[in-house]
Formats: C-alpha cells, sequence, structure tokens
C-alpha cells in the first residue's frame, strides 16, 4: 500500500509527464532540431518509492516511454547539498548516464541552491552563507567546474545549462552578497 507521500509523488511525475510538448510528425517536415523535452529530476526518488511506469500495461523504463514519444531533450535540475540526496551531484550523475544512455539529450540546470529556486525563493547553499563576495565568487566557479568535470568524465556532458531557474532578476546569492 503506498503512503500519501508516494501518491504526491506519483501524481507530481503524472503532471509533469502531462505537461510534455510532443510534436508529433515535425521531423517529417525537416523540424527535427525542435527540443521537445521533459523534466525528469523526480524520476529517480519516484522510482526508489516503488514508482513504475508502464506502456499498455508492461513495465517499461520511462526515459524510453518519453523517446518513442518524440521527447529528444531532458531537464535535470541540480541542487548543492539537498536533505535528501535527490537531485544532488550523485543523483544527478547517475541521472544524466540514463539520460545519455537512452540517446537523448541532456540540460542540466543548476539552482545554485540546497533546495527549490524560483523568483519568490532564492536561497543560498547553506555551505556559502558566510564566504564574502570574492569566495563566493570562486565557490560557484569552482562547484560548477566540478560539476561539469565529472559528468565530462562519465561521458555525460550536458548538451545545454540553465543557470537558475525561473530568476527575472539575478540570482540570489549574488544579490545578497552586494
Amino acid at each position: 500500500m503506498m503512503n500519501s507521500y508516494q501518491i504526491i509523488k506519483i501524481t507530481f511525475i503524472i503532471a509533469v509527464f502531462s505537461n510534455i510538448l510532443i510534436a508529433q510528425g515535425r521531423e517529417d517536415k525537416g523540424e527535427k532540431d525542435f527540443i521537445r523535452g521533459a523534466d525528469i529530476s523526480a524520476l529517480q526518488e519516484i522510482e526508489d518509492c516503488g514508482g513504475i511506469f508502464t506502456e499498455n500495461g508492461i513495465p517499461k523504463d520511462p526515459l524510453m516511454i518519453l523517446k518513442e514519444n518524440g521527447i529528444n531533450f531532458i531537464r535535470l535540475r541540480i541542487w548543492h547539498t539537498p536533505a535528501n540526496g535527490y537531485c544532488g551531484l550523485e543523483n544527478t550523475l547517475i541521472m544524466a548516464e540514463r539520460v545519455k544512455a537512452a540517446g537523448l539529450k541532456l540540460l542540466l540546470d543548476f539552482h545554485y541552491s540546497d533546495t527549490w529556486a524560483d523568483p519568490g525563493n532564492q536561497t543560498m547553499p547553506a555551505a556559502w552563507e558566510n564566504l564574502d563576495l570574492a569566495d563566493l565568487k570562486d565557490s560557484v566557479y569552482q562547484y560548477t567546474r566540478s560539476v561539469i568535470s565529472m559528468l565530462k568524465q562519465r561521458n555525460c556532458l550536458p548538451d545545454m545549462i540553465q543557470v537558475g531557474n525561473e530568476i527575472s532578476c539575478g540570482m540570489a546569492l549574488i544579490r545578497m552578497s552586494l
């Protein structure tokens, strides 16, 4: 029996997958470079909680379901030090390998936070809270470089990088430091 947390997670992934733009037939019209993407950042957590994805009642890798239905880009968010480990570096490396193994392109979204970041919620990673501006800039650089280097070592470099998440007025960690 699933607990309410698992039901919420499954509902979340259904919502994410239901908002996917599927552009069927575009490749036949010369639009094979059109980006059709899905954010699967919560996928590993859902699977770890027992979530199973099926097609016609048969369990199937959700990445293959997406790919076979026109998705060509996968978005993964990365948090600096998430409380539960999901969306952290190790989880992101595993998921990036999975994305690349499925033959999909990867968009990596650096939140530069330990949790959700959006226009109303820009919290600096706890590890950077007491740094002066020079050390903060260096930490952002070193962290970003380290993540990209580790992805490169595993042959799963991102095809696109998003800096911040839904940020319209600058990253909070920089604003807070000035």
